[in-house]
């Protein structure tokens, strides 16, 4: 199910149940307290065991959900697809943002026509045939029920490409790397980031938000280090490449640093 089929759902679906439909026996989750105790206080979830997205027993439930909906809107698929028809003819599909320059390149994101995912680019030139693809989003999101470029960075070198990607649709991010001059793909992963990836000038080192606190090695030689939400090194400003922002927003308070990396 694609992005237009989900955006229309909600509106169709009480427009178009019956009254006998929504009679029928949906299913219901069991529930099963648990408890947690902060600060001196407990609070109960009887849902929480509907956190485990591979138990066998979760997947057995959200299954007769799927199942349950499917047959109550199983009467609107002429109206979602004749709606999705008019939304797409609204939108138009082979688009490009507006390139801004960056050390030295022209970078911008692009979507060719019935594509699902952005392309992002960058070119020396101001012609087409100059163009580098840094992340095909298509090619990677091919035969994937769920998939999300989440942040890129191109180190100061113009040699590497630091990307996230969600492929499981929980904000679980992969961070990975890209060789630029070659066009290669390396293996190394770090798996369950917080999206976020910055470059520090020496070419060798990222930064980036880990859920957990062992980071592996990404690249043989490649530290890593571990904040909460690192922001980009900002781009056109004199000396500002020299300073990463780093964010920690608990609730509804703020702190940001700024720390010399250059």
């Amino acid at each position: 199910m694609n992005f237009l089929h989900k955006a229309i759902l909600a509106g169709v679906s009480i427009a178009l149940l019956s009254g006998s439909a929504l009679a029928q026996s949906a299913p219901v989750a069991p529930i099963k307290p648990k408890a947690f105790t902060n600060f001196g206080v407990t609070r109960t979830d009887n849902y929480y065991w509907l956190n485990q997205p591979t138990n066998a027993e979760v997947l057995k439930y959200l299954n007769a959900e799927n199942a349950y909906f499917d047959k109550q809107m199983a009467g609107a698929q002429a109206t979602q697809k004749k709606l999705v028809a008019e939304i797409k003819g609204r939108i138009k599909q082979e688009d490009a943002s507006v390139p801004y320059r960056d050390n030295g390149y022209y970078y911008y994101t692009r979507f060719e026509f019935g594509s699902e995912y952005p392309i992002y680019c960058r070119k020396k030139g101001r012609t087409i045939e100059m163009e580098e693809v840094l992340l095909n989003g298509d090619e990677m999101g091919t035969g994937r029920p769920y998939f999300q470029i989440g942040d890129w960075a191109v180190s100061d070198n113009n040699q590497l490409l630091a990307f996230t990607a969600d492929t499981v649709s929980r904000r679980l991010y992969t961070l990975r790397f890209k060789n630029l001059l070659t066009g290669q793909f390396f293996s190394e992963r770090i798996a369950n980031t917080g999206g976020e990836v910055v470059w520090a000038a020496d070419n060798k080192t990222v930064f980036l938000h880990q859920k957990g606190c062992d980071y592996p090695a990404a690249l043989p030689g490649v530290p890593t280090y571990g904040w909460h939400r690192p922001q980009n090194r900002r781009r056109g400003i004199p000396g500002a490449r020299q300073y990463l922002q780093r964010a920690c927003e608990p609730f509804k308070v703020a702190e940001i640093r700024w720390h010399r990396v250059g």
